[in-house]
């Protein structure tokens, strides 16, 4: 009996490690198997979604070396549905710092990372198993094509924009010209709730963000007119002076260039 008991429980080890062998070596190949089918669907809150996946899309994909478990989590291949209740993937779990790095959205550090299918977040900007790196040519997350991205969501923005000094060197390909991250990756942005100090404070990042370009980028400096030294001289002015002292109603660059309509002072 002993003799018995012990061979059952060896035979129960063997199917429960090669369960879990089953879940833990599915590929892209098996999940393919099913979600390659273009006519593959799912009701979900009386709608019908589409549960295909382009092949070709993910093999050119920067996520083309992970499997599909390793963002789509603890599904069983082995049930069907593979799982009751299907949580978002979560980009944070690789990409912890991405909320951080993309201030200008600051409803990421709310969504805590999730992949969700409406709102801010990082399925809308960067795609889904199509995802490509921005330093592609092809990703419509590349510098040159930012306006275009940026503007599905902003498009009074994009219009602005677009007929500003900025936006016009950007389509002419000028060295130097700046586009939206260029800005907005700085903590730039107001709220129109802060008190004097921080209002300053802003105002200030404003103001070093130009001179980043107008002053220490020797394209734009061979440019500017009138000279560097000019802008330079800002922070001795009355206006530049009386930020440093924490006056945020003291005029900066933004204040009389503008911000995405901006436009020569000639």
């Amino acid at each position: 009996m002993k003799l018995c008991s012990k061979i059952l429980n060896h035979l129960i080890l063997i199917f429960v490690v090669s369960r879990v062998s089953v879940v833990l070596a599915q590929s892209s190949s098996d999940c393919l198997v099913c979600h390659s089918d273009a006519t593959l669907t799912m009701e979900k809150n009386r709608k019908q979604i589409s549960l295909f996946v382009e092949e070709s899309s993910l093999q050119h994909s920067t996520h083309a070396k992970l499997a599909c478990v390793a963002c789509h989590t603890k599904f069983n291949p082995e049930d069907l549905p593979h799982k009751a209740i299907i949580e978002p993937v979560r980009c944070i779990n690789c990409h912890n710092n991405a909320p951080l790095e993309h201030s200008f959205h600051p409803q990421l550090l709310r969504a805590n990372g999730t992949f969700t299918s409406s709102g801010v977040n990082c399925k809308n900007c960067h795609g889904t198993h199509e995802v490509i790196s921005s330093q592609n040519p092809a990703s419509r997350l590349n510098a040159s094509h930012l306006t275009e991205t940026c503007g599905e969501c902003h498009a009074d923005i994009k219009e602005k924009f677009s007929l500003s000094a900025h936006g016009s060197a950007m389509q002419k390909n000028i060295q130097g010209a700046p586009h939206c991250l260029h800005c907005h990756s700085n903590a730039i942005m107001r709220s129109g709730t802060e008190n004097d100090t921080l209002l300053a404070e802003i105002k200030i990042r404003q103001e070093k963000m130009c001179l980043s370009c107008h002053l220490d980028n020797p394209y734009v400096k061979s440019r500017t007119s009138p000279t560097a030294k000019f802008i330079a001289s800002y922070e001795k002015s009355v206006h530049g002076s009386a930020l440093l002292k924490g006056k945020g109603k003291a005029a900066n660059c933004v204040d009389c260039h503008g911000s995405h309509e901006m436009k020569k002072g000639v």
